[in-house]
């Protein structure tokens, strides 16, 4: 079935983006990028984000949160 995002937050340790009303479909994957950026892509499953986040170092962690707060995904970074 599809996974609904317009109720989801991405969150890292210093910032967060309300995901876009949107969805993924089984098997599929979305591509989040600037809204500047988001041209750069001739694929249909990028998306622009307002405020997009921005990785900083090894070790950041990546959270989706739905709207009570609970812990949905999360992915830390390393090299």
């Amino acid at each position: 079935s599809l996974i609904m995002l317009n109720n989801l937050i991405l969150k890292d340790a210093t910032s967060e983006i309300k995901m876009p009303a949107t969805f993924i479909k089984p098997q599929s994957y979305l591509v989040l990028t600037s809204t500047s950026k988001s041209s750069l892509f001739n694929d249909k499953n990028a998306i622009g984000v307002t405020s997009f986040i921005s990785i900083n170092n090894t070790g950041e962690e990546l959270t989706l949160k739905d709207s009570a707060n609970n812990i949905v995904c999360s992915v830390t970074f390393s090299d």
